[in-house]
């Protein structure tokens, strides 16, 4: 319990007990359960009805102002249908409440059930149990049945005995107080912990009201002390009166130790009323910090998003670096062109570049020419060449974005827009999320599916008829789509290369130096009724052989945010 509620302690369920039992006077009264939750409704009418919530660890009492649905079913027969209930107490000074429930039986009789309310801790229960000499204490039925196998210190089943809650030894405050086993407590651990249901709130109350430090000790507490501490627990519980702390807590005793620490206190005008505003206030702050919890979690997952691109990025331009060795490579290879054997598996070559003038050795493919071969070279060297300021460039930004993001963790507004422009994403893509590309050459949107039923999702319903479909020869793999996204032109050769790479790199085949890969527009591939996930069948397709490869991730909100700093 929070230190700032005591909205289940004796004092508070003793003035909602009297509150129950003045709205139940000279009115029948019906008692329902809920049909799967832990849930009684007592009906006396529209204008007074009581729910019990006896969810462990959050039970409690409060009204009820909806309309009794299909859900609810009457509980306990005669026993509780039209009953009348003169009184409502506390059981024992525990967290336990009994509603008197008066009856006649067919002959005439009148009888007596007790609806038992066990409110406290993870073990809240409601039980009818027969309050008549016949049978006196016997359970008729239990709302949460526990067996011995459950639970060795009682059992709560239908024909068993009714045994209360155990008390460890601890006394009621409604009763004559004893003072003793006090070594070594404080006069606030000696009042929780001596007497059932004593909430923080309330034992540092009566210490205020008396004078008493609540950390000194209880075994020194001068007579006068204790004898004072005892009658302002019994005043107090002679004449409980609803508070409302923070909005939030709830005491039945103005809490004048908390006006100091300049708490916000308001009296309620009865039990109930305090009990649903406090409800309400309470679901709201919930929702606040569901809201706050989520916007924490979309900017963890936002730093974690932007360090995983920068690691990426950083790989990316580690390669790119290697466009000088390539473009030197195939310089070597072109000056010794006419040296070269058909079908030699490699030359041997002076580096000029190398100061001692060492000599190169350069794997040649024997089934291609030498200057094609250099000529690849080149290629590859030019499109790493032309990467890198593409690189540098979104490197500033994510490295701009994630200093800001460390730098402001308590700002989330950010992130929370990311995740709210991700689900939305997701909802329009039937929760799917294919791995998202950008090509080199053009910024083309490249989408590769993660499964087959990615897959067909990526292929079938996602994919507009004009966009360009690709798939590796002969393995399993991604179906990969490169998206037009209302672009008028027609991708470049280089950028249809790109994505064919990324659909090479997630195959089976990504092993291998070269793949080949259809292609086709995406109107031309069609599924047939009975196939298994993720097997199409296409039309009009092209081959292109290229090596599995990957491409910068499409990174849409950073580039949201525009601009290069240089």
């Amino acid at each position: 319990m929070k230190r700032s509620d005591a909205g289940g302690d004796l004092v508070w369920l003793t003035g909602h007990a009297q509150e129950i039992e003045r709205a139940f006077q000279q009115r029948s009264v019906r008692v329902y359960r809920h049909e799967d939750a832990p849930l009684c409704l007592l009906d006396a009418g529209s204008d007074r009805r009581f729910l019990a919530d006896l969810t462990p660890g959050a039970g409690g009492i409060r009204s009820f102002r909806d309309d009794i649905g299909d859900e609810w079913k009457p509980w306990g027969g005669r026993r509780t249908e039209g009953a009348r209930c003169p009184r409502v107490s506390v059981r024992g000074g525990d967290r336990v409440l009994v509603l008197e429930l008066h009856w006649n039986s067919r002959v005439g009789d009148r009888l007596r059930t007790d609806l038992v309310l066990e409110l406290g801790g993870r073990q809240t229960n409601a039980l009818l149990v027969v309050a008549d000499d016949q049978k006196h204490g016997e359970i008729v039925d239990v709302l949460r049945p526990v067996s011995g196998k459950v639970n060795r210190v009682r059992e709560l089943l239908p024909g068993r005995q009714y045994a209360p809650p155990p008390t460890f030894d601890r006394m009621s405050a409604a009763d004559s107080w004893e003072w003793s086993g006090l070594e070594g407590l404080t006069v606030e651990k000696s009042l929780t912990g001596r007497f059932l249901a004593m909430s923080v709130l309330w034992a540092q109350e009566l210490c205020h009201r008396v004078g008493v430090e609540p950390e000194g000790s209880a075994e020194e507490l001068p007579d006068e002390s204790r004898r004072a501490l005892e009658s302002h627990a019994h005043a107090m519980l002679e004449a409980p009166l609803p508070w409302m702390i923070d909005g939030t807590g709830l005491a039945g005793f103005e809490p004048t130790v908390l006006e100091e620490a300049g708490h916000d206190l308001a009296r309620a005008e009865s039990f109930s009323d305090a009990t649903d505003r406090v409800a309400v206030n309470r679901r709201s702050e919930d929702r606040d910090r569901q809201k706050q919890k989520a916007k924490e979690a979309a900017w963890k997952s936002e730093v974690r998003r932007l360090e995983k691109l920068e690691k990426n990025l950083r790989s990316d331009l580690e390669r790119a670096a290697e466009a000088d060795e390539l473009s030197h490579t195939a310089d070597l290879i072109m000056s010794v062109l006419h040296e070269i054997e058909p079908r030699q598996t490699e030359l041997k070559v002076t580096d000029w570049l190398d100061p001692n003038g060492a000599t190169r050795t350069i794997a040649l493919n024997p089934d291609r020419a030498p200057v094609r071969q250099a000529q690849t070279l080149y290629d590859r060297a030019r499109k790493l060449g032309e990467s890198v300021p593409h690189i540098k460039r979104r490197l500033r930004r994510v490295g701009r974005k994630l200093k800001w993001l460390r730098e402001h963790p308590e700002s989330m507004e950010g992130a929370g827009q990311v995740a709210q422009k991700n689900q939305q994403r997701r909802d329009q893509t039937g929760g799917y999320s294919p791995r998202r590309y950008r090509t080199r050459d053009g910024g083309w949107l490249v989408l590769a599916g993660r499964n087959d039923e990615e897959n067909d999702y990526l292929s079938l319903k996602l994919s507009a008829p004009d966009d360009i479909w690709f798939h590796a020869h002969g393995c399993p793999g991604s179906h990969v789509v490169l998206r037009r996204e209302g672009r008028k032109e027609n991708p470049s050769r280089f950028a249809v290369g790109e994505a064919a790479s990324v659909a090479a790199y997630w195959s089976k085949s990504r092993g291998s130096s070269k793949v080949p890969v259809h292609y086709t527009e995406a109107r031309h591939v069609k599924k047939s009724k009975g196939m298994p996930p993720g097997t199409v069948t296409i039309r009009r397709e092209k081959l292109l052989t290229v090596p599995p490869a990957l491409l910068p991730l499409d990174d849409d909100y950073m580039d949201r945010d525009g601009g290069d700093a240089g």
